[in-house]
């Protein structure tokens, strides 16, 4: 009998200024992410948008190295819905997957994401953690808002209700989205909801970890959240469906969203948790600010303080950035 033919995977990478990261993430992807049998890397396309720093010569050095890399350089910044339409329209595999180039998958991670692809999945994202620890007013913010979102992602997926794609590490199935719309902000939450509307469940996948560096400082983290709730209303003003964000899921099952709440905030001790109310005041500006502001946020100014090289911890030392089980 005859093995069926392995599922092919293109991973898709866009990149400004990352010359700390790429190359660790690169070696990553190639090297600690085994596949088994039933997958195969065909490919790895890699947007460079108007990079200033080493990011070019790192990936190209890297590219002459292993054929499966493939570069595009663009000279300027053209937004990363741009970017992404790139990958898009290059992507030769069945299965794509998108990772943020100031990330880094956990040895594992990338065969957990893409096992999760079946039936009628058609987009799944990986946990997203903060590798900040919780020392400080805003490294704290930073580790309990996306440990808020997975737990709320993780309720939605269990639920059927998911239409939110992270976007630190995702894998679609090729082909349902052609391109993204030039003018979004967050291209992983229009993935999310295009996918959705086209028939396809989304899933959250707790344990296909990827690490990433939340802002650290009070204007890295304003602006940060400041462009993704203006992404957020932007897609639901555009298309008429919001992303299933908690804010949202608070207005539909304020019961619930309240018990995940709960859930989270038991996660840390009672001195942590004393910083919640400046956590609130800046999720609060952050919102009022996107609402003023109205800006274009297609180019972004850099989050410096997430662009630092992710430490290679592994097993039981992601424990370390994690709040501890309830």
């Amino acid at each position: 009998m005859n093995k069926m033919a392995a599922t092919t995977i293109t991973v898709g990478i866009c990149a400004h200024n990352e010359g700390a990261n790429i190359g660790h993430l690169l070696d990553n992807i190639l090297y600690h992410q085994p596949l088994g049998e039933n997958y195969l890397l065909k490919d790895i396309l890699v947007v460079s948008s108007g990079s200033t720093d080493k990011t070019n010569q790192i990936v190209s050095e890297k590219a002459e190295k292993d054929a499966r890399i493939t570069t595009f350089i663009q000279e300027t910044r053209n937004g990363k819905a741009n970017a992404q339409n790139v990958i898009l329209s290059h992507s030769n595999g069945e299965m794509l997957v998108l990772v943020s180039a100031d990330a880094l998958p956990e040895p594992g991670a990338l065969l957990k994401l893409v096992s999760a692809l079946h039936d009628g999945v058609g987009g799944v994202s990986a946990r997203a953690v903060p590798v900040n620890g919780v020392k400080g007013v805003v490294n704290f913010a930073s580790t309990f808002i996306w440990e808020l979102m997975h737990a709320t992602n993780s309720y939605l997926s269990g639920s059927g209700e998911l239409s939110l794609l992270g976007g630190d590490m995702i894998a679609i199935k090729s082909g349902i989205v052609k391109a993204i719309p030039g003018f979004i902000i967050n291209d992983d939450a229009y993935l999310g909801v295009a996918i959705k509307r086209h028939g396809y469940k989304i899933i959250n996948v707790p344990s296909s970890i990827i690490k990433i560096y939340g802002p650290s400082t009070i204007s890295d983290y304003i602006r940060q959240r400041e462009r993704v709730l203006f992404g957020h209303s932007q897609i639901e003003r555009s298309f008429g469906q919001a992303p299933s964000t908690f804010e949202k899921f608070m207005l539909r099952k304020p019961i619930m969203a309240a018990h995940i709440f709960v859930k989270v905030c038991s996660k840390f001790s009672p001195a942590q948790l004393l910083k919640m109310p400046f956590v609130m005041s800046l999720e609060l500006t952050a919102l009022i600010s996107s609402k003023i502001k109205g800006k274009d946020y297609s180019t972004w100014n850099i989050i410096s303080t997430t662009k630092q090289k992710i430490p290679a911890v592994r097993g039981s030392e992601i424990a370390n950035c994690l709040p501890p089980p309830t």
